[in-house]
């Protein structure tokens, strides 16, 4: 076996004993094996990503566009799912998946390591050619979601702090919420 980085086709005992490649047909097979097994990694970490959100996701969200039976959007987080055992079982599940996924994900990454290690440079662009173009394509779907928040009511908002004093609504000072002429100001988050 050859300790430094060299460019053959024809190559023999590969990952096992007895897979010798012999033709450029068997060799460019095995290039496209090698990076789709490279795209398999991107999608499995992709996967594992998923599922460790389902997982850490408290089981007390719930979607904030659409109060149950009419109620407030601020008693929504006292709301608890009908089943303990549910949420349990549920976790079980989504852990035994993330285990699976860990398995598959350590093995084909040990394996595609040892590929490279074969020093057979055509084998490591093949990996690194796929693992490009696995990340180029699973990795937008790896990316958080935003927290949800509650909709919060502008106008009870603006009310409530001009009621306290905090705020001055077209007074002839300067102040906090007005420019140097009295008008009032607008910003990302709405009307000072």
């Amino acid at each position: 076996m050859k300790m430094y980085f060299f460019f053959e086709s024809i190559t023999s005992d590969i990952l096992f004993k007895g897979w010798v490649i012999t033709t450029k047909w068997e060799f460019a097979l095995s290039c496209l094996l090698f990076a789709f097994a490279a795209v398999v990694l991107e999608v499995l970490a992709t996967l594992s990503t998923y599922l460790t959100r389902r997982y850490t996701t408290n089981p007390l969200e719930m979607n904030w566009s659409s109060p149950i039976n009419g109620r407030s959007p601020l008693l929504a987080p006292l709301q608890i799912p009908s089943s303990v055992s549910k949420v349990k079982q549920r976790r079980c599940r989504i852990h035994f998946g993330r285990t699976i996924v860990h398995i598959v994900t350590v093995s084909l990454g040990y394996t595609v390591m040892l590929v490279v290690m074969t020093y057979n440079a055509y084998f490591l662009i093949s990996v690194a050619v796929g693992s490009a173009l696995g990340y180029l394509l699973f990795a937008p779907f790896r990316k958080r979601p935003k927290k949800r928040t509650p909709p919060v009511d502008r106008r009870a908002q603006r009310d409530s702090l001009t009621r306290s004093g905090q705020m001055d609504l077209g007074g002839e000072t300067s102040g906090p919420g007005t420019d140097a002429e009295g008008s009032s100001r607008v910003n990302y988050y709405g009307t000072l």
